[in-house]
């Protein structure tokens, strides 16, 4: 059997770089979001990606960062990883006091838009609520949510093959983040992806994140029958298997951002 990444119904995972992993934080009025970036930062470097972290970014400076680094060379990657964590509601998330719809966040990065990025993973994870449905909240738990009602070769490739977004919540519903510990969902995912996972598929390490979060987390929310509940949703557009395979370089440093927040 060939190793992971070498066989035809896997990516290839051979380039000389694992890839660009862009992590975008806003940070008002989300306690426990700076611990979530610090945490994704350190396990996407030990992962070999070149991280590039941002914080707090307005509208017109988050679209200019998406078109620079798709407009990059990516010929040599892996693939490609973006991390976002702000307030939201319904396939949106907050810019800057600003509904921003989520599918802008990949449209730069999918087909012709990025041509050396076509046929390789681009995986989007994105902790924000998608709606106002919640069971209940109390302790140090919040939502994150927005203080207002929530009303092969030669072969031509659909355009959005080779997608993965996975948020930290069902559709129309909330996602939690402790104030000191980190979001539950941003928390399970770096937990699976500190343990030893290079013979493990993409997909099965993010059903072992779902399960994290409805086992470990909502599980130990609060006593029973008032228990805060969270399902990871995810949309895969994989076309193969995927794999972390150990990478004969050395961890990337990494990026971070010097801005102060706002």
């Amino acid at each position: 059997m060939d190793p992971p990444g070498e066989n035809v119904l896997c990516y290839k995972t051979s380039h000389k770089s694992r890839g660009k992993a862009l992590v975008i934080n806003y940070t008002k009025n989300r306690s426990g979001s700076e611990k979530d970036t610090k945490d994704v930062a350190e396990v996407l470097k030990r992962l070999q990606f070149d991280v590039r972290v941002e914080n707090d970014l307005n509208e017109m400076e988050l679209l200019l960062l998406l078109r620079q680094v798709a407009a990059e060379d990516h010929t040599e990657s892996d693939c490609f990883v973006m991390v976002v964590m702000a307030h939201g509601k319904t396939e949106k998330i907050t810019v800057d006091g600003i509904d921003f719809a989520v599918d802008r966040l990949w449209q730069n990065f999918v087909g012709n838009h990025c041509p050396s990025l076509i046929g390789k993973p681009k995986l989007f994870f994105i902790q924000s609520c998608r709606g106002s449905k919640y069971e209940t909240e109390q302790g140090d738990n919040e939502p994150d949510a927005d203080p207002v009602p929530c009303n092969e070769e030669n072969f031509i490739l659909p355009i959005h093959a080779d997608l993965l977004v996975m948020y930290a919540s069902y559709y129309d519903h909330v996602a939690y983040r402790n104030k000191m510990k980190g979001s539950w969902f941003i928390q399970a995912l770096c937990d699976v992806l500190r343990g030893e996972i290079r013979q493990t598929e993409l997909l099965s390490l993010l059903t072992d994140v779902s399960y994290k979060v409805v086992y470990n987390y909502s599980l130990h929310s609060g006593e029973k029958g008032k228990r805060l509940l969270q399902i990871p949703m995810i949309t895969s557009m994989l076309t193969k298997k995927f794999y972390f395979v150990e990478k004969d370089i050395p961890a990337v440093k990494g990026s971070e951002d010097k801005r102060e927040n706002v």
